[in-house]
């Protein structure tokens, strides 16, 4: 029996099926597949209906509303101020400087440079001290495979 054919078939057919289904729900009112049927509610016709002609239209769909009346120094944050909190990220790229560079740009070039000698210094001495008092010098050298490896009883 050629079951191979019959279960590639079978897969072929429910690809076939989903990509169906997908196109007709999927891109339904987007591509001409535009069905009758609306599902929205809104109680405000039910008002038309009683009051008359009087009442403007108005929808609750949260994809039909205009925004048009809003404050449009709300919709941007170029007025914020620069101490603002708010502040934006890229005005530091904008303004080319940073917080670091406004209180250390002062200093004088040799001082900076001498500065920056002690602090490589300084990380250069704690690093050895512990390389050379962090592990016992018998314990296990993962490399070399040489050594008496950790002691869990006796730290």
């Amino acid at each position: 029996m050629q079951w191979r054919s019959i279960v590639v078939g079978l897969l072929v057919l429910r690809v076939l099926l989903n990509c169906a289904v997908w196109l007709v729900f999927g891109l339904g009112p987007s591509w001409g597949f535009d069905f009758p049927i609306k599902f929205t509610f809104n109680l405000h016709k039910i008002e038309l209906l009683k009051d008359g002609d009087g009442a403007t239209v108005k929808t609750n769909a949260w994809s039909q509303h205009m925004y048009d009346s809003r404050d449009p120094q709300a919709k941007t944050c170029s007025q914020i101020s620069g101490n603002s909190p708010k502040k934006s990220y890229l005005s530091f790229f904008q303004e080319g400087r940073d917080e670091y560079d406004r209180k250390y740009s002062s200093f004088p070039d040799a001082l900076k440079v001498k500065m920056r000698g002690m602090a490589r210094n300084m990380f250069y001495f704690g690093y050895d001290n512990y390389m050379k008092f962090a592990f016992p010098e018998d314990e296990l050298n993962p490399i070399a495979c040489e050594g008496r490896g950790p002691d869990v009883l006796n730290p």
